[in-house]
């Protein structure tokens, strides 16, 4: 197994992880959503959100898998993130990075792998979205890319949470540097400052949620009491003594002493005060009869230049106050201290220039850029803040235009026409606009401009609040993009996708592929509803649906029946969750699954196993990692006797009482080589009572593309045919025993008459003997074969197996048939052999092996024509060749070549002899020997004839 490497950036990779704090929190719908959908949509059994972090990898969601982590060292995705694409397995067997993977060899038995990269908006890869299957599959481009998509997706709710939280918390921003900057400019260019906090105050109330409220300077008596006089204050007046009061007071500031209240505490311990339900609130003051109520309170008391200079009151927030509204107010309130400071210095300074030297404190300190211009918009003055976030300096901006500086290729020339046309026209404007700062840096800024006048109401010139909002643009291109992902995933996926009202059924949205599916165009499918899709006989399951949808927010998976334009039916899978539009309006989103092409297989595979069923073969299939079975058909509940449940709890290798795992491995491994596409064999399997049944094995290995390789085999009983081939075996056993003693007698008499030992014969006489001699012979080697046979069947045959040199055997093989060959004058060559090869065999059956080739080659080898042997090392094996050049095998031959007494031409008048049985007896020798044996021919072209050892190797 190959671990993956660890990133270059892992210190910053793993910063980027910690800091979004997400590891080791529950589990998320808004997350688990996605999951299940890139499960459906891609038909994987397994779709996880992982994040990869020091030591492991952990499961933010997932779908088809139970455990939430594993080891860093086993996982996919730990390559997954060294990757810059889509990082995809199509076959983890075939890959030497996760062959002996645990997560391949044991459960989940991965084959499968596609994972697409979490990014950070820094560039930091921190997981992946990725999808797992147990059978090998492709994926193609496409696919690839809707991953990615998705994979977007959820980096989208990772770093921005819950985009309906995060669009209204960033409006909120919005808003509140809105306040901040229009506070500022009102209270820079308004002589009335009642009217500017009045502004201001309901500025806040209305951000806030608030029903009324005051902002007012604290102030302190002789005896150095504070006491509050408001700048602002809602008109809650409840009769018409408080109304003239209000009416009275208020432009002047209405003062309050009563330090025993709720805003009291807030005074003398310079804390806030939350209280959310003041009646039962001990600090409580008391209300005067016929006040509004008041069910919820804050009281903010405001600090600057280390005093306590005002404070603020807002009352009756629907949902109460908290700490987090306090610190979401912080640059409001402190805005609000620098202007009550200046206000108590307007009281001291009158004139025009001095109070605006002054007020430039207030604008020095804010967080806002301001700048002034003069009529032609040439910059007179800038803030602090306005050189921090453009990043020049005074003598580089003062007499400029801000225009000619800032604005850069990304600016848009719209928004610059409409300041044009503002500044033409003498009037003010609020924009936004892309700036770039002196390094070349884009920012965002929200640019509140008004016009300057001096004491006497003369327009001298701009002055313009800048508030930075690249962080809200941020934010607001990638919900932007995350809308323009969704909405290619929408159009993209083959699964029908549609948004209906949860009242009516009406469809609000829906893809292509629903479109496909129901063959209606995009109008005429505008004008249907849910109901009309739907046949009316499953009315009382669409209520069931309807009320898992009320309760758990989700409804299906659920299997039912669309109707099509034409009228036809379709079956349907259909997963649904229930949503709530901007306006609180129910909107259900389904995803509808056309199964008709699956239901259609499933019938054909129904049908398929059926007749399987019916034949009285045993069919087995079982997979090619385990070889445990997966499928058994009837034949073979019945033949071995076990439940199908006890069969399929089995490997292929337990019911063959002759072999255990190492053999059949060793058996099969042809088939996986592509050596073979088939094999068949013998064997014995053991029925459940413990008796033992002879078959004939078909053995075939296939690998589907996109599918889990698999063996099928089919077995036969062979017992009647092997009791029948007993019977002769013993038949034949018995005629041999008893002809070889009889023809021993009339060989050797034969023998030494044609020697002459009783004299000279006729020469007509001599032939006939000779004929008669011969033939004996011919009869006891065909006794010989017999016997042979027979000792090989029942297993009597004794081996003496050594360790024996290749090249000695071969060579005496060959000296002993060089006259075999002269009559036809066929001769034997033999190629180099390293003399240093050697194999572990019984030497004598060796040589019978090379005999049989050998008088084979050179009996089908035409006149004045060649044999060659040749030996190789192959695989760890020692393979040696007999190769003639005569007329070669018929390919209808082929597959009984081995076969007793079989023989290509079996007429009565075949020319070459033979008893049929050497080559049978061959492929049992070299097997009985541990090794293996074929051939290559093709008619007219001669033959090959090959057989091979194992290597002999010392220890």
């Amino acid at each position: 197994m190959q671990e993956a490497a660890i990133p270059e950036n892992e210190k910053a990779r793993l910063e980027a992880l910690y800091k979004l704090e997400i590891l080791d929190t529950e589990q998320e719908e808004r997350f688990d959503r996605i999951t299940r959908l890139v499960k459906t949509m891609f038909d994987a059994p397994i779709a996880l959100i992982t994040l990869v972090d020091e030591n492991r990898q952990w499961f933010k969601s997932r779908q088809g898998f139970s455990v939430c982590e594993t080891d860093r060292r086993v996982s996919f995705c730990a390559h997954a993130i060294l990757e810059e694409n889509v990082f995809v397995v199509e076959n983890a067997l075939e890959d030497t990075r996760f062959a002996d993977n645990p997560l391949v060899l044991d459960p989940p038995h991965i084959r499968f792998y596609a994972g697409a990269q979490l990014v950070t908006r820094d560039g930091f890869v921190i997981g992946t979205l990725c999808i797992i299957d147990t059978k090998p599959r492709t994926f193609d481009a496409q696919q690839q890319k809707s991953l990615q998509e998705f994979a977007s997706l959820v980096m989208t709710e990772i770093e921005y949470s819950d985009n309906r939280i995060f669009v209204h918390e960033m409006e909120r921003s919005k808003k509140l540097t809105e306040i901040v900057s229009r506070a500022q400019l009102n209270f820079i260019l308004q002589d009335d400052r009642q009217k500017a906090f009045d502004g201001l105050l309901n500025d806040i109330l209305t951000l806030t949620e608030s029903e009324y409220g005051f902002i007012g300077e604290v102030l302190y008596r002789q005896d150095n009491e504070p006491y509050l006089k408001t700048y602002a204050i809602t008109n809650i007046s409840w009769n018409e003594n408080t109304r003239t009061f209000y009416e009275k007071n208020a432009p002047v500031g209405m003062e309050f002493y009563n330090l025993h209240s709720l805003f009291g505490v807030a005074l003398t311990t310079g804390e806030p005060v939350i209280s959310n339900n003041p009646y039962q609130d001990p600090r409580r003051g008391g209300l005067p009869e016929g006040h509004p109520d008041l069910n919820a309170f804050l009281g903010v008391p405001i600090h600057y230049d280390g005093k306590l200079v005002a404070m603020i009151g807002i009352a009756n927030r629907l949902d109460g106050y908290d700490e987090k509204l306090i610190d979401f107010l912080n640059p409001l309130l402190v805005t609000i201290g620098q202007l009550v400071s200046s206000a108590k210095i307007k009281q001291q300074f009158i004139q025009g220039k001095e109070e605006l030297v002054l007020l430039s404190e207030v604008v020095n300190q804010t967080t806002n850029a301001v700048v002034i211009t003069d009529l032609d918009g040439k910059i007179t003055w800038v803030n602090p803040s306005f050189k921090r976030l453009t990043g020049y300096e005074n003598e580089e901006l003062i007499g400029k235009k801000p225009g000619d500086i800032l604005q850069g290729p990304e600016t848009d020339p719209s928004v610059v026409e409409q300041i044009r046309e503002a500044l033409s026209a003498s009037t003010g404007f609020d924009v936004e606009l892309l700036n770039y700062s002196k390094s070349q840096t884009p920012y965002w800024v929200h640019i509140q401009c008004n016009q300057l006048r001096d004491a006497q109401g003369k327009h001298t010139g701009y002055i313009a609040v800048q508030s930075n909002v690249t962080e809200s643009k941020k934010y607001e291109q990638a919900l932007l993009e995350s809308e323009t992902r969704l909405r290619g995933l929408f159009e993209l996926s083959s699964m029908g996708i549609a948004l209906n009202d949860y009242d009516t059924g009406a469809f609000i949205e829906f893809n292509n592929a629903l479109l496909q599916q129901t063959g209606y165009s995009r109008e005429e499918f505008n004008a249907l509803s849910y109901w009309e899709l739907t046949p009316k006989e499953y009315q009382e399951s669409e209520a069931i649906q309807l009320k898992n949808l009320e309760l758990t927010g989700r409804y299906g998976p659920y299997e039912k029946e669309y109707i099509r334009k034409d009228g036809s039916r379709f079956p349907v899978v259909l997963n649904g969750m229930l949503i709530e539009g901007p306006s609180g309006r129910k909107l259900i989103w389904s995803f509808i699954e056309d199964v008709s092409e699956s239901r259609k297989n499933q019938r054909e595979l129904n049908q398929f196993k059926t007749t399987l069923d019916q034949t009285l073969d045993c069919v087995f299939m079982f997979d090619a990692d385990q070889l445990k079975f997966f499928y058994v058909n009837q034949g073979a509940i019945q033949q071995l006797g076990y439940s199908k449940e006890e069969l399929l709890a089995k490997h292929a290798y337990d019911i063959k009482s002759e072999f255990d795992k190492k053999q059949f491995k060793q058996k099969i491994m042809p088939l996986l080589n592509g050596e073979s596409p088939s094999i068949r064999f013998e064997t014995i399997y053991q029925h459940k009572d413990g008796k033992l049944i002879d078959v004939e094995v078909f053995l075939q290995y296939i690998s589907p593309k996109n599918e889990q390789p698999r063996f099928v085999a089919i077995v036969r009983d062979i017992s009647e045919r092997k009791r029948i081939e007993r019977m002769k075996s013993e038949f034949v056993s018995m005629v041999s025993h008893e002809l070889r003693t009889p023809l021993t007698s009339i060989s050797g008499a034969l023998g030494l008459v044609v020697d002459g030992r009783f004299g000279n014969l006729d020469k007509d006489v001599l032939q006939m003997l000779l004929i008669a001699y011969k033939n004996t012979g011919r009869l006891s080697h065909l006794i010989d074969d017999l016997l042979d046979m027979e000792k090989l069947s029942v297993g009597k045959l004794k081996l003496a197996m050594q360790r024996e040199s290749v090249a000695d055997m071969i060579q005496h093989s060959v000296d002993a048939h060089k006259t075999y060959g002269v009559e036809k004058n066929v001769s034997i060559e033999v190629q180099s052999i390293d003399a240093d090869l050697e194999v572990e065999v019984d030497s004598i059956r060796f040589e019978q092996v090379m005999a049989n080739l050998l008088s084979n080659a050179i009996k089908f080898s035409p006149n004045d024509s060649l044999v060659t042997v040749s030996v190789e090392v192959l695989n760890g094996y020692v393979r040696t060749r007999v190769t003639d050049n005569g007329c070669g095998i018929p390919e209808s031959f082929h597959d009984k070549i081995f076969d007793k007494f079989s023989q290509a031409d079996s007429s009565d008048t075949r020319k070459k002899g033979g008893t049929g049985l050497g080559l049978a007896i061959t492929r049992e020798l070299v097997e009985r020997m541990q090794g293996h044996i074929g051939f290559n021919s093709v008619e007219g072209e001669g033959a090959e004839f090959w057989f091979e050892f194992p290597l002999y190797r010392s220890v």
